[in-house]
């Protein structure tokens, strides 16, 4: 695994962002707002897609390249996630560790706004 990832910054980021939507963006944040998070890996020089998607299964995860044209990054869609900076970093430190290791490198989250 790569020593060099700073995971309390990555961590510190995903805090701030949702500190964002919920006071600039007017979300609501909360347990009880419930998203689809996707999580945006790039594959790195030696990265291996079968190795990722296999190590991911067994974690109950599931991705695909993304469908934007021109892009190569690969998207783990975690349904079902309480939009809540502990409920999303914990989804996104598990992927992270998951993807460095395959040769992956996080690149971000996302999901649709809810309803």
């Amino acid at each position: 695994m790569n020593q060099e990832w700073d995971f309390a910054e990555q961590k510190s980021e995903t805090n701030d962002t949702v500190q964002d939507l919920k006071e600039n963006q007017n979300l609501p944040v909360g347990k009880d707002t419930i998203v689809t998070l996707d999580i945006f890996l790039v594959p790195g020089e030696g990265a291996d897609q079968e190795a990722l998607e296999k190590a991911l299964a067994m974690f109950g995860y599931a991705g695909d390249v993304s469908e934007e044209e021109g892009s190569s990054d690969f998207v783990v869609t975690v349904p079902e996630v309480s939009l809540t900076a502990e409920d999303i970093w914990l989804h996104e430190e598990r992927v992270t560790k998951i993807a460095i290791a395959r040769g992956f490198t996080p690149d971000g989250w996302g999901f649709f706004e809810p309803d």
